[in-house]
């Protein structure tokens, strides 16, 4: 009896099957800002991501995001965008430190155009990020961030030599 509770509960600590890796999803969104598909397969993979893993609900709210750029109607535009932004402030809220999190919000709001009024936390998170980025130890992280930030129209020519 107690193998077999044990047994139950490493299964429930484990992943869910079928839900991507932080790697895979880090592709899949640089995929998902130029290809529908690729959004949408991104979507697919996060549907069941929620307020347990941050990261992944980050990504999730960014694929959501990104599928604004690919759908034609305007109402369908910002019901993806409203939606997106929401679970946005949700991961950020869940874990208001972590690097990557505070990164999708800046690349996001970024993109975003003006009339949406949602760049109203870039200066905060540019902040964040020219202070934590040049901590972090993970090379693949570093280098979905870095490329980014050296190419964003956000920061000085003094900024991007600091990182």
């Amino acid at each position: 009896m107690i193998k077999m509770l044990s047994f139950l509960l490493i299964l429930m600590s484990l992943p869910a099957m079928g839900q991507p890796s932080l790697p895979e999803v880090r592709k899949m969104y640089r995929a998902a800002e130029s290809n529908r598909k690729a959004a949408e397969r991104m979507l697919e993979q996060l549907e069941s991501v929620g307020a347990e893993e941050p990261v992944l609900l980050a990504y999730r709210a960014s694929g959501t995001m990104m599928m604004a750029k690919h759908v034609f109607s305007p109402f369908s535009k910002m019901s993806y965008f409203n939606k997106g932004k929401k679970m946005l402030q949700e991961a950020v809220d869940l874990a208001p430190d972590n690097v990557e999190i505070r990164f999708l919000r800046f690349a996001i709001q970024e993109s975003t155009p003006g009339f949406l009024g949602y760049k109203d936390r870039m200066a905060e998170d540019k902040a964040f990020l020219l202070r934590e980025v040049p901590k972090l130890k993970e090379g693949e992280l570093k280098g979905l961030i870095l490329p980014f930030l050296k190419n964003s129209e956000y920061l000085s020519e003094a900024e991007k030599e600091r990182l």
